[in-house]
C-alpha cells in the first residue's frame, strides 16, 4: 500500500498494483492460526504470571503456546521473556 500511495506516474501505479497482487498471492498460501479460546486461556495465564511484553506480542505468543508451535521472528527480544515459548530467529 505504501508503494501505491507514493506512486505518481501511470507506470508507478501499475507497478504498485503488481506488487500488491504479488503480496496477496504470497500470503494467500499461508496458514493463519486464529486467536481462539485456547489462546485466550494462555494469555490470561501469562498475564497472571506477570509477563510484561506488548499486548500484540503477548497475543502472538499465546497463540503459539496454545497450538504448541515454534514462533519464528526476526525480533526475539520480548518473545524470549515468555516462559515455555519455543522461539527461533531465521534471520540470523
Amino acid at each position: 500500500m505504501a508503494y501505491l500511495n507514493q506512486a505518481r506516474t501511470a507506470s508507478g501505479i501499475i507497478l504498485a498494483y503488481e506488487k500488491l497482487v504479488g503480496v496477496l498471492r504470497y500470503f494467500s498460501k499461508a496458514t493463519v492460526i486464529p486467536f481462539n479460546q485456547a489462546a485466550q486461556v494462555e494469555l490470561e495465564r501469562l498475564r497472571k504470571q506477570g509477563v510484561r511484553i506488548g499486548t500484540l506480542d503477548l497475543r502472538i505468543a499465546s497463540i503459539a503456546l496454545a497450538e504448541r508451535c515454534v514462533l519464528v521472528s526476526g525480533n526475539l527480544k520480548d518473545f524470549r521473556k515468555v516462559p515455555g515459548l519455543n522461539v527461533e530467529d531465521w534471520l540470523n
